[in-house]
This record gives C-alpha cells, sequence and structure tokens, in this order.
C-alpha cells in the first residue's frame, strides 16, 4: 500500500502570480539536502519537494480518484 503524508499551500484561485511566488521557500532546494534528507528518513518521511504546479496535477488527479469513492459511499462533509 502506498501512504503519503503531504503538505501544500493553497490560495484563492485568483490570487496573483507574484503573491503566489512569495509564498514559495526561498530554495527549494532545502528538501533535497543530505542532512534534511536524513533527518526526514528517520521518521520515516521521504520528502519528495515540487513545483505548485505538480502539486496541482496531483491534487486534481487525487480528485479524480477518489471522487467516483466517495459519492458511491454517500459520504457528505457536515
Amino acid at each position: 500500500m502506498d501512504v503519503r503524508l503531504w503538505f501544500g499551500l493553497f490560495a484563492p484561485a485568483k490570487t496573483p502570480k507574484s503573491h503566489r511566488r512569495q509564498a514559495q521557500p526561498r530554495d527549494r532546494r532545502h528538501p533535497a539536502r543530505p542532512e534534511t534528507q536524513e533527518t526526514f528518513l528517520k521518521q520515516g518521511v521521504a520528502a519528495a519537494p515540487g513545483t505548485p504546479e505538480e502539486l496541482g496535477d496531483w491534487v486534481k488527479t487525487e480528485l479524480a480518484r477518489w471522487t467516483p469513492v466517495i459519492q458511491a459511499a454517500g459520504i457528505k462533509a457536515d
């Protein structure tokens, strides 16, 4: 079983790109640094940093995957 824990920062759809970029980490290489990877691995986590576009694509894929399952099960948000 592939279990993933992910973190993402979301903003309203019409948020200007300049504002979205300001919220991104200044150095995306940080999670890929060996010392950071080692810290994560000690906690059982494999970091896979990506771009906002990659996160958006992943969210779309997950929505397509899980929406039918949720609807078929009759799950409703309160």
